[in-house]
């Protein structure tokens, strides 16, 4: 995703930055403007070639992206649904995020891992009434760790964290529909897991 600010202004026949060029050029006559076709991308900076400008933008990262959602106080539901987007290529544009499926979900998976944490609110201190909330936040970190294929943060970090909210029962129940549906599959449970929920 790009954000653009004015760079400069065009004032003279020719003008470079960082190969960008613009000209002046006498066709029969006339006075015309032509443009080279050239971006110019500089790390994370791209300059354009506008009208009587230079347009810098500059291309956030995936995470950078993320950041600015939540400052803007973007639903977490919605949130981790951008992410995934992001995660499955649908969404493009990001600097530092491979075209390529294996490389793209390799280099996200930790900040995807990372997102999930941040974003669940579980009530940690002491005892609490479980509520329907907190069973809908079970079912979407199981949901989006199977998206992820981070079955074992699921089993471990994910399954700590509701554990010690006094929530184990109501995890492993979460568990259920996507073992019967065949999203979670019996051979991914590991053996520990398969213990407790028998």
């Amino acid at each position: 995703m790009v954000e653009f600010t004015r760079y400069s202004e065009i004032d003279s026949h020719e003008c470079e930055v960082k190969g960008v060029r613009r000209q002046i050029v006498d066709l029969e006559g006339e006075r015309l403007q032509s443009f080279n076709n050239t971006v110019v991308r500089f790390e994370r900076t791209i300059f354009y070639l506008c009208d009587k400008c230079i347009t810098r933008t500059i291309v956030h990262s995936h995470w950078d992206y993320l950041e600015k959602l939540k400052v803007n106080n973007l639903n977490w539901l919605t949130l981790l649904k951008i992410s995934l987007e992001i995660y499955t290529g649908e969404m493009k544009g990001f600097a530092n995020v491979s075209d390529f499926k294996d490389a793209r979900e390799a280099e996200m998976l930790p900040s995807m891992q990372k997102l999930l944490m941040s974003s669940l609110n579980i009530n940690t201190s002491g005892y609490h009434i479980v509520s329907s909330a907190d069973n809908m936040q079970i079912s979407i970190a199981i949901e989006f760790c199977i998206r992820i294929q981070a079955l074992k943060f699921l089993f471990t970090q994910i399954f700590d964290l509701f554990s010690g909210a006094n929530m184990r029962s109501q995890f492993i129940r979460g568990l259920e529909p996507f073992i019967l549906s065949g999203k979670l599959k019996q051979q991914s449970l590991p053996p520990k897991m398969i213990g407790i929920i028998i």
